[in-house]
């Protein structure tokens, strides 16, 4: 069974990646030079050389390389932030979920009213990422809880301690008018 390789095959395969796949076809061909023109590929040269790959397809290679980027984001070590109006919270897992360190900022010193504050948080953020390089956590996810001033801060806080962040998710639960809420508070 022959495989025609047309010319716009050629410029796709020499976009993304195949070229060096194709040279090597065309050498264990017997054939002297790989120019753009028609050229024909036994099937069975494709076996010998690449078994993964029968029929090479050049929208493989982009979703080959997403599911690595998705499979890298799955075994990151994760940093929650639990941002309260009274403090924020800060907790290092590894990818599975297991707390290796925290802190607050109430840990941090900062007491009362001080500790939801958004210095509060981005000193606490600067701790936690101190702690993080000392586990050996360079790059990180974040996930958010919590609609507290010391969302972004904390955030800041880490990216100035010397931690990269790879991605930011919010995982505040929200209700789908799940429970009546308390009575409104009167001042």
């Amino acid at each position: 069974m022959l495989l025609a390789v047309s010319a716009a095959f050629w410029r796709r395969s020499r976009r993304e990646g195949f070229c060096s796949l194709l040279h090597r076809c065309y050498r264990y061909a017997g054939l002297s030079s790989c120019s753009p023109l028609l050229g024909i590929i036994d099937k069975e040269i494709l076996k010998k050389l690449s078994p993964s790959v029968s029929n090479p397809d050049p929208r493989d290679m982009f979703s080959r390389q997403q599911e690595e980027k998705e499979e890298d984001l799955e075994t990151l070590p994760i940093i929650h932030v639990k941002a309260t109006y009274n403090n924020t919270i800060i907790s290092i897992t590894d990818y599975m979920g297991q707390v290796k360190a925290w802190t607050s900022a109430g840990a941090e010193g900062f007491r009362n009213a001080r500790r939801g504050t958004t210095f509060a948080a981005q000193s606490a953020g600067v701790s936690a990422a101190k702690k993080a390089l000392e586990l050996n956590y360079e790059r990180v996810a974040v996930k958010l809880k919590g609609l507290g001033p010391g969302r972004q801060s904390s955030l800041k806080g880490l990216e100035m301690g010397g931690v990269s962040v790879v991605s930011i998710q919010d995982v505040t639960p929200i209700p789908h008018n799940g429970c009546r809420p308390k009575k409104a508070r009167r001042l």
